[in-house]
């Protein structure tokens, strides 16, 4: 668990610490190659919000799933936490590579 707790901290910690240098350039990049309209790029602030809650949302489950006796329910957090991390490699990640080449 603390292994999980500290890679996922340390992922949204580079991406919080690095998105000031490089929202603009993705803009830029965005501007160029994809119609305005598909070009959805959240503001700095809204960045860091939506960092935040996805730091700290798998965090409370990955200890609500791993304290206690051990539930189907707490299972499907575990479950819910690995699907969330897939979806988080496929949206934004894999677009934007392909998008702004590499």
């Amino acid at each position: 668990m603390v292994g999980f707790l500290s890679v996922w901290c340390c992922h949204n910690l580079e991406e919080g610490l690095a998105a000031k240098a490089y929202f603009p350039k993705v803009r830029d990049l965005l501007s160029e190659r994809v119609p305005i309209a598909m070009a959805v790029v959240p503001s700095l602030e809204q960045f860091y919000i939506a960092l935040a809650g996805a730091t700290l949302l798998p965090l409370v489950l990955t200890v609500i799933a791993n304290t206690g006796k051990p539930t189907q329910l707490k299972s499907y957090l575990v479950a819910v936490i690995a699907a969330g991390l897939l979806v988080n490699v496929f949206i934004p990640h894999v677009p934007a590579a392909i998008v702004l080449g590499g």
